[in-house]
């Protein structure tokens, strides 16, 4: 039956390695380019993928993290440019400043994109000298053109 096992239509990929940035990290990091993914070396093609990218802070109440994801393309794997629309989330520190956690996805479509995808990612701290910020991502690379096999079919 399709669709009762979305693993076997899709791939996950490296995208971004733990990132820090604010107290004791030197302040805000800017803009960090994540792993490159040739997504033609191997099949199927995907067509559509998902970019997600977590985060865990710790602010201080009213002091905020802006996290902008800007999925980029390549055509040789050197030169990258914006490809779709970014997505930007802030988050406001709570009282008390408790840690918190949360996921920022941005759909990505793939048809007609080259063969290189990255992931650009971008934490800004309101008070980068007293709160903290770590930021991670992957890929979720979906839609290929193959259905993959069934059990009844091996």
């Amino acid at each position: 039956m399709l669709g009762t096992n979305i693993g076997a239509y899709i791939t996950t990929k490296f995208a971004l390695q733990r990132t820090p940035s604010g107290a004791g990290q030197g302040g805000n990091v800017g803009a960090t380019d994540g792993a490159e993914i040739d997504r033609t070396s191997k099949r199927p093609l995907h067509i559509s993928a998902k970019l997600a990218v977590g985060y865990k802070t710790t602010l201080a109440s009213g002091n905020t993290l802006a996290i902008t994801v800007q999925p980029r393309a390549s055509e040789d794997g050197n030169t990258y440019e914006d490809f779709g629309d970014p997505e930007v989330v802030t988050v406001t520190g709570l009282g008390g400043g408790p840690q918190q956690t949360g996921m920022v996805e941005v759909d990505v479509n793939l048809i007609g994109a080259p063969a290189y995808i990255q992931a650009r990612v971008t934490p800004v701290l309101s008070a980068s000298g007293v709160d903290t910020a770590e930021v991670f991502g992957v890929w979720i690379l979906g839609g290929g053109e193959t259905i993959p096999p069934t059990e009844s079919d091996a």
